[in-house]
């Protein structure tokens, strides 16, 4: 049995279950499933690009032991982590919201995807 009947034949035993199984799903994708397109724009370019800036002069010899570097680039990293997190939320809250209010097919498309694409099919509950 090929890897796709085995998530329809998932989806079809537990069909009564699917807004479950899409709130699973969405659960276990990675956070970086959500950050295109706006990790490559914006703030979190450019905060990127501080980083790379200050990840260079660290290494750099008049500015090694620096400690005020090394505090700048930890609390920009943080910044950088905390902004990426907050994205991944917003637009897994977003899909979410989109998908629930789609039809059952086009939810059991985009599941079988998902679960394709991110191997979830193991991970996933069983509901009796």
């Amino acid at each position: 049995m090929s890897k796709v009947e085995q998530i329809e034949q998932y989806l079809v035993q537990h069909i009564d279950k699917l807004d479950f199984i899409v709130d699973n799903v969405l659960f276990l994708l990675p956070d970086s499933y959500f950050y295109k397109p706006e990790i490559g724009k914006g703030d979190l370019l450019e905060m990127r690009q501080k980083l790379d800036d200050l990840k260079k002069k660290k290494n750099f010899p008049a500015f090694r032991g620096d400690k005020s570097i090394d505090y700048q680039h930890k609390k920009l990293l943080k910044q950088y982590n905390v902004a990426l997190k907050n994205l991944s939320i917003r637009k897994r809250s977003e899909l979410r919201e989109e998908l629930l209010l789609e039809s059952d097919g086009l939810k059991v498309a985009g599941m079988i995807s998902l679960i394709k694409q991110y191997n979830l099919l193991s991970k996933l509950r069983t509901y009796r």
